[in-house]
C-alpha cells in the first residue's frame, strides 16, 4: 500500500511540475511579446490580435479551430497567450482565414524569419532583392526602404495593414 501511496505522490508531484513549467512558459512568452512590441502596439499580443479578428468577423472558436485542424482548447490557448504562437505555416492558415496580412501576423507571432525564408526560396526575385540589398550601404538601404514603404502607403491608402 505505501508503494502505491508514493506512486500517488510522485504522479501529484511531476503533475504540478508540469504545470508549473507551462505557467512559467507562458509568462515568459507574454514577456517576450511585450519586449518585442513597439510602443504603439504595445497591448497587442498575437493571441490578442488573433481573438479580436475573430470576433470581429463573427467566427466562433470552434469553427476558427475547425479550419485551422486544431482543438478549440489549444486556440483558446494561442487567444489568451497561455502557449506560444503556433509554426509559420499555421500563421499563415490563420492570416488566410481571419483575412489578415500573413507578414504582419508573423512577424506579431515572431515567426517572420521563418515566413521570409520560405517565401525568399519560393520567389527568385526576392533572392534578387536581397542580394541588391546586401551590396547596398546603410543610408542607401535606408531611402530605398522609405520609399517601398511610400509605394505601399498609396497603393493601400483606405486599407487597415495591421
Amino acid at each position: 500500500m505505501d508503494s502505491v501511496g508514493e506512486l500517488g505522490k510522485n504522479a501529484k508531484a511531476q503533475n504540478n511540475f508540469f504545470l508549473n513549467c507551462q505557467i512559467l512558459s507562458s509568462c515568459l512568452h507574454r514577456l517576450d511579446c511585450l519586449m518585442k512590441a513597439d510602443t504603439a502596439h504595445a497591448t497587442l499580443t498575437f493571441g490578442s490580435i488573433v481573438r479580436a479578428e475573430r470576433v470581429k468577423k463573427r467566427i466562433s472558436l470552434r469553427e476558427l479551430a475547425r479550419r485551422l485542424e486544431i482543438s478549440p482548447t489549444y486556440l483558446s490557448h494561442i487567444e489568451v497567450d497561455r502557449v506560444p504562437p503556433p509554426m509559420a505555416d499555421k500563421v499563415t492558415k490563420l492570416a488566410s482565414e481571419l483575412n489578415l496580412d500573413a507578414s504582419h501576423l508573423m512577424k506579431s507571432a515572431g515567426r517572420w524569419d521563418e515566413h521570409a525564408a520560405e517565401a525568399i526560396s519560393a520567389r527568385p526575385v526576392l533572392r534578387e532583392l536581397f542580394t541588391l540589398a546586401f551590396a547596398m550601404d546603410e543610408d542607401e538601404l535606408l531611402q530605398f526602404v522609405e520609399s517601398l514603404e511610400e509605394r505601399l502607403e498609396r497603393k493601400h491608402e483606405g486599407e487597415t495593414l495591421l
